[in-house]
């Protein structure tokens, strides 16, 4: 968040001047955590402020306009930054049921002091085996996890934090864990045929 100040071109005469404050697109940002938002400017007072809060994880840009009887509209443009990702890699995988693998849960900035809690979801719910949270360390940029399969299908794997914006997920295809031979091969007598084992 950001503070921004007011500021009349005049002394805000007895009873002080309501000013009221409203962003073109609230989704991208909002004024002291709403749609709008009126401060009072005290009698003889010229300066007021407001908290500025960034809305859309994916960035953009809109303005907010101040508006009091009396006195000339104002406005102000205000750019929110995107929000850091989070990814979860490799982007697919395969694991048996009952067999284990690891993904990587990375953030595109440094971990910051005391890390940063992960909560991981997986969609459908019971495919996997995977920890709801975990910590990337402080000062560093991912970590690696131990998935494993617990029963046969594709789930989506993906993680969430405060303040961030979803990134890559990992799609892992769970199958049954067997031997896979060709339904069928056709040999001669006294010849041979190659037989592949899966």
């Amino acid at each position: 968040a950001r503070t921004l100040t007011v500021t009349l071109s005049i002394p805000a005469p007895p009873g002080g001047v309501n000013v009221t404050l409203a962003p073109f697109a609230p989704l991208v940002a909002t004024v002291n955590g709403g749609t709008s938002a009126v401060i009072l400017v005290p009698e003889g007072g010229a300066e007021g402020t407001v908290s500025v809060e960034g809305a859309a994880l994916n960035g953009g840009s809109t303005t907010i306009t101040a508006t009091a009887g009396g006195f000339l509209s104002a406005t102000v443009t205000v750019s929110v930054a995107a929000a850091p990702r989070l990814n979860v890699t490799p982007v697919s995988l395969l694991v048996g049921v009952g067999r284990s693998a690891v993904v990587t849960v990375g953030s595109s900035i440094p971990a910051p002091p005391g890390g940063l809690l992960v909560t991981l979801v997986q969609s459908p719910a019971g495919i996997l085996d995977a920890p709801a949270t975990v910590v990337i360390p402080e000062g560093l940029g991912s970590v690696p996890v131990t998935i494993g399969g617990a029963a046969v299908g594709l789930a989506n794997l993906r993680g969430t934090a405060v303040g961030f914006a979803a990134g890559a997920s990992c799609d892992v295809t769970v199958r049954a864990v067997a031997i896979v031979l060709p339904g069928s091969i056709l040999v001669s007598p006294g010849l041979s045929r190659p037989v592949t084992v899966a």
